[in-house]
């Protein structure tokens, strides 16, 4: 029998009638491997993947140096005025106690310091404990000053001294006896010393009532501004 192809080879294939040698359908034996080719040209780039996953934080990174100052911002509002604090000016308050003579350029005496019952008291107003007194904050003051004389003498004068010399506000009485007044109001400087002075020419008695050894006289010197007046 001859195949298709006109092979008297016995053997065929029955799918396409040509002989085992010259068959179309049946593949021959497996040939070594050739070669490898060339490679190919790169194919194109490939869509852009998703965005991966976050990585984790880095470490935090030195301060960096300080900025410039900002502009200052606007003045605030005014708060509201505060209570106003307690007012307390220099004062001195003393009785003249007992019988005194008190000779011509002589002064008045006060009360011992430290004597009990308190005979005097004095706020920013110095005192030697005799017979002076010293200013020690400067303003306008008023002094007032009554006496009780028992003498036969008459024509009594007394007068505020200011500074060892200066004779001010003198007063005089010219019966034997009753009261003498001295008032001033003025301005006394920081340093100034005061004291009530006989400027009669003779001795002076004074004396306190029987009933009140602290009635031969009184002082009262307080100030009452911080400063004079023009």
């Amino acid at each position: 029998m001859k195949s298709t192809c006109g092979c008297s080879y016995h053997d065929y294939c029955s799918g396409c009638g040509y002989c085992t040698n010259c068959c179309r359908c049946c593949g021959g034996v497996t040939g070594p491997q050739g070669e490898p080719g060339f490679p190919g040209r790169p194919g194109a780039t490939g869509a852009t993947g998703a965005d991966g996953a976050d990585g984790a934080d880095g470490a935090t990174g030195a301060t960096g140096a300080d900025g410039e100052d900002g502009v200052t911002g606007p003045t605030g509002l005014t708060g509201p005025t505060g209570p106003t604090g307690p007012i307390l000016q220099p004062f001195l308050n003393s009785n003249i106690k007992g019988t005194q003579i008190i000779a011509n350029g002589d002064a008045v005496t006060f009360p011992a310091l430290g004597e009990a019952p308190g005979e005097w008291y004095a706020r920013g107003i110095d005192y030697d404990g005799t017979d002076t007194f010293t200013i020690r904050y400067p303003g306008l003051y008023s002094l007032n000053c009554v006496l009780s004389l028992d003498t036969t003498q008459g024509n009594n004068t007394f007068y505020i001294e200011l500074n060892g010399s200066s004779a001010v506000a003198g007063t005089a009485n010219k019966n034997d006896i009753g009261q003498i007044v001295l008032t001033r109001v003025g301005y006394f400087a920081e340093g100034t010393t005061i004291r009530i002075v006989n400027g009669s020419g003779h001795p002076v008695t004074l004396s306190n009532a029987t009933a009140n050894s602290s009635s031969t006289g009184h002082l009262a010197l307080f100030r009452f501004a911080d400063d004079g007046l023009d």
